[in-house]
């Protein structure tokens, strides 16, 4: 692979327990991995999975997250003019209760908010853990979430605004669009692959034409071999 990326975005499940030991070894291996070419660093930025909080019964916390990952708001934005670029992380695990995921107001005001200072040349990433309920893309049940948690007011403010919603939590590698979003959906880091999935990373290009961009997405495996019973890295 011959890749000298600008910057990585991380979807989530950084460990499949969120443990002070075992995001301390992901900020490790980051730290080790996200070099360019001539070795200098490369900007790391993530959102949160479920596997990245700890589970206390029924409620989640991202007190070890935010200590160690962060930031505290774990929302985040980011500006590169220079590549009319914008992106924008977002926090998918609603009100912190297992399995109801989902963007509460305040991270839609925040998305919302967000967008609106936008040029409308940018090219727009938004980065989140969990993807909308979707039954003609089988994203469905606790792997997706509802109307009823900021489902239909996402697609309101994203419609016509952002080139592509990233997407992890479901194991697997998808390509999909629904009600004019286009959304890349790469999981697997560091929870139960899929059957007959492979790990991967997606490699995004952004080429500039005149006022307008072109953007590809490329799947590159991570070893060749497909997962034929659910596999954990």
């Amino acid at each position: 692979m011959d890749f000298n990326p600008l910057l990585f975005l991380y979807g989530g499940h950084g460990a499949f327990i969120s443990t002070e030991d075992n995001l301390n070894f992901l900020v490790e291996k980051i730290k080790s991995l996200n070099k360019d070419k001539n070795g200098d660093t490369v900007p790391f930025f993530m959102v949160p999975g479920n596997h990245d909080a700890a589970k206390l019964g029924n409620t989640l916390s991202l007190d070890n997250y935010k200590e160690i990952i962060g930031p505290d708001d774990i929302h985040w934005s980011i500006d590169l003019p220079k590549f009319r670029l914008k992106l924008i992380g977002l926090n998918s695990l609603y009100h912190y209760v297992y399995n109801e995921y989902g963007l509460t107001e305040t991270e839609l005001d925040f998305l919302n908010n967000r967008l609106r200072s936008t040029m409308c040349t940018s090219n727009v990433f938004v980065n989140m853990h969990v993807p909308p309920r979707e039954p003609q893309l089988d994203w469905l049940g606790d792997d997706a979430f509802p109307n009823g948690r900021g489902r239909l007011e996402f697609y309101k403010i994203v419609r016509n605004r952002v080139s592509r919603v990233l997407m992890g939590h479901i194991d697997d590698f998808q390509l999909a669009e629904s009600h004019g979003v286009k959304f890349v959906l790469s999981g697997g880091g560091g929870a139960t692959l899929n059957v007959g999935a492979r790990f991967h990373i997606v490699v995004i290009n952004v080429r500039s034409c005149g006022k307008h961009s072109i953007i590809t997405q490329q799947f590159v495996p991570v070893g060749w071999q497909r997962a034929t019973e659910p596999v954990s890295p």
